[in-house]
Parts: structure tokens; sequence; C-alpha cells
């Protein structure tokens, strides 16, 4: 029992090692990535899928839950220690509750623990910041339209971004942290160095699309206005669209159990009487 308990912490202390190790080059990487990026151009890839560290960390600012998930993800002694916890959590209920669980039993729950706390906490992040994204993409439509309204009123375009910055909380939270940066970084350096920053903190089609129409007007002075109202109704029709395709990929998901559990007892039904009939004549 003791020398399979100190072989599963063995494990799992190797296993968390491993994983310090792999964040550490992960950090080295990005690193550089980072410090390429600043001495290449600003071009920007068409990559709207792929999550940087910095969208993370941005969104985690505002998001307390995601902030904690975070420090608990890199952090391989935290997963350790928790590991061990439920470790011992399971073995005390072994002695108390009198489950009589086998050496084999324990080796296996141990393994399933300390796989989940290194893969869950990854996962969870994920798929926190996609939510946050998808629902920024989603109100994206809206705040075009509000930058339009501020811009046809008579403010400029960074005036109308600084407004909606302080104003837009109350229709999407996650998005004022980006606004908030994408001012301090145009009071610094300019709109068209502002817009190319977003670009690269908020992989989204929508953003990307609002920030080329914003360059566009300000390298050929065209009008605006025109450009926003257009650009929502084109963001609306993108969220039709996709709105469609789940729709109609729902109708093909929903066959697979209309064919299990529907057809199969109705052909079983209709056949069994004949078969039954057969081989009692048999």
């Amino acid at each position: 029992m003791i020398m399979s308990f100190s072989i599963i912490m063995l494990l799992g202390l190797g296993l968390v090692i491993f994983q310090i190790i792999k964040n550490q080059r992960l950090t080295r990487a990005r690193n550089k990535i980072v410090i390429s990026s600043l001495e290449s151009s600003e071009n920007i890839t068409e990559n709207y899928t792929k999550v940087s560290t910095r969208t993370e960390s941005i969104i985690a600012s505002g998001n307390r839950f995601l902030f904690l998930v975070r420090i608990f993800d890199e952090k391989g002694l935290g997963k350790f220690l928790f590991s061990l916890f439920l470790i011992s959590m399971v073995m005390m209920a072994d002695e108390l509750l009198k489950l009589d669980l086998s050496s084999k039993d324990l080796m296996i729950s141990c393994l399933i623990i300390i796989i989940a706390v290194i893969i869950i906490p990854g996962i969870v992040r994920k798929y926190i910041v996609n939510a946050r994204i998808e629902k920024i993409e989603r109100d994206m439509p809206l705040f075009v339209d509000l930058l339009a309204i501020c811009v046809q009123s008579g403010l400029t375009i960074e005036s109308s971004l600084k407004f909606l910055a302080e104003n837009v909380g109350d229709i999407n939270d996650n998005f004022v942290p980006f606004l908030d940066r994408l001012v301090k970084k145009i009071e610094v350096n300019g709109l068209e160095a502002g817009l190319t920053h977003l670009q690269k903190e908020l992989p989204s089609r929508e953003v990307s699309m609002l920030c080329v129409t914003l360059q566009q007007s300000l390298r050929y002075g065209s009008s605006i206005y025109e450009y926003l109202m257009e650009l929502s109704s084109e963001m609306r029709e993108l969220q039709l669209l996709k709105t469609e395709e789940i729709i109609g990929k729902l109708s093909a998901k929903m066959s697979i159990p209309l064919v299990l559990f529907f057809m199969f007892p109705v052909v079983i039904i209709i056949a069994a009487p004949g078969i039954m009939r057969v081989m009692s004549q048999g």
C-alpha cells in the first residue's frame, strides 16, 4: 500500500515537474515571439482563432475566477499540493467509510486525480477566454452603431472611442479593458498604431473588420459614418449566417439518436413476430 502510494507520488511529481519545464519553455518562446514582432513590420495575420497570452491576461484583469485559475494553472507547486490533498482525501475516505478499495483501484484513482488536476485548469481557461471573446463578437454590431452615432454627432474617432470606453461597460464589460488600452495607446502613438495594437490583442474577425475600416478611413479620408453603418449590417449578416450554420448542423446531429433509439426499435418490433413465427415452425 505504502509502496503504491510512493510510486504514485513520484509519478505525480514527475508530471508536475515536466509541466513546469514545459511552461518555462513556452514562456521563453512567447518572449521571443513578442521581441521579434516588435522588430518586424506591423503586418497582421488573419488568424482569428489563436488566443494569445496577452489576450488572456487582459480578460483575467476583469475576471477574478479566470485570474485565480490562471495562477493555479501556472504554478506547478499548487497543482502538486492540491493533488496530494485530493489523494489524501481519497485514502481517508477509504479508511473511514470502509470502501475496501484495492491497491489497483487506489492507484487508478490517484492517476485520474493527477491527470485531472493537470489538464482541467487549462481547459477551463480556454473555455472562459473563448466565451468572453464570443460575447464581445456578438455585441460588436451594437458597438459599431454607437461609434457611428458618436462620429455623426460631431466627435472625432479618438473622442468617440474614449467616450465609449467610459460608457460601454453596461453593454459588455469584457470589452472595456481592451478599449481602455486602446485609448491609452492612441494617446501615446496615435490612432492607427492603437488600432493595430488592438488587432493583436483581441483575435476576432469583427474587431479586425472594425480596425481595418477605421484605418482605411484615416488613410484615404473617406466618410466614416456610412462605412460604419455598412460594417454593422455586415456583422449582423455574418452572425445570422453562423446561426443558420448551427441550425443546419443540429438537424444532422439529431438524426443520430433518431436512428439509434427510434428506427432500430421499430424495425425490431416489426420483424420480431415474423422471426418468432419462423423459429416456432422450425
